[in-house]
């Protein structure tokens, strides 16, 4: 309606729009249309499907250690096994489950989103970004095992299912705490708020994904990374375990902060 009353050029103008043009910062590579969107959006989607697993995946695994110890199941394997050895075993069951159902939900979801590109395609050879695909494999799945970890020991720390949910909910909190960093990163991709939480084992998965969407990441940068996460999820089996060697037999009962120091220094 108001294209009526406008002068000539400003029809002639949306009749043929802009063309976007992108240029890559790292190799000043000309890119567009769906070249762009397979190689921007693919590390972003897998950033996000981390987020959300971690909120799914540790609510889950809080509820279940609070279950099991309620109904008394590890009385009866706790005295053939050793308390690492029964975390480690819980949390890899429940990570698991999780996992298949994720796996489940990406297959339909990657089966959707590749038609699209094919569509937008038009004929251009299209190419996933391999390298951000294989680094979110090799930092996501020690992230989400260490997330799945604390989670197991808050819920072992909590006194019931309700505080353990409450609990495991701050941990997703914090799982999801890379996106409200993206504004102050995306100016400054190579600064070091951007290179400390790469390496800060709780953003590093979601941080490194991002910025690998808008910029070319050193690889030095991804292994020392991946070396942090991997000495925390050890960190972390070592703190877990315990703790749960502590409250495994406290029924109905939240471990305070000076019985969680005791059980530290015992061990």
């Amino acid at each position: 309606a108001l294209l009526a009353d406008q002068p000539g050029w400003v029809a002639e103008r949306f009749s043929d729009p802009a063309e976007l043009i992108y240029v890559a910062r790292a190799t000043g590579e000309v890119v567009g249309g769906a070249r762009v969107l397979v190689q921007v959006v693919t590390p972003l989607v897998l950033a996000i499907a981390f987020g959300l697993l971690v909120v799914t995946g540790s609510g889950q695994m809080g509820a279940a250690i609070v279950e099991e110890k309620d109904q008394r199941a590890l009385e009866m394997v706790i005295t053939s096994l050793a308390a690492r050895e029964l975390v480690i075993g819980k949390v890899l069951g429940i990570t698991l489950l999780t996992l298949t159902q994720v796996i489940i939900w990406g297959a339909g979801a990657g089966i959707a989103i590749g038609l699209v590109a094919l569509t937008a395609a038009n004929g251009t050879p299209l190419s996933l970004p391999w390298r951000a695909v294989s680094w979110a494999l090799l930092l996501g799945v020690p992230g989400y095992f260490l997330f799945a970890m604390l989670a197991a020991g808050l819920g072992i720390i909590a006194g019931d299912r309700r505080q353990a949910r409450q609990l495991s909910g701050l941990l997703g909190f914090l799982g999801l705490l890379p996106l409200y960093f993206l504004g102050l990163l995306v100016n400054a991709l190579d600064g070091p708020l951007a290179v400390g939480l790469t390496w800060f084992p709780l953003t590093a998965p979601m941080i490194a994904l991002f910025r690998m969407a808008l910029s070319q990441v050193p690889t030095w940068q991804l292994v020392v990374s991946l070396a942090i996460l991997l000495a925390s999820v050890a960190g972390s089996i070592w703190f877990v375990a315990r703790i749960f060697r502590a409250a495994m037999l406290a029924y109905g009962q939240s471990l305070r902060p000076r019985q969680i120091w005791r059980a530290l220094r015992q061990a």
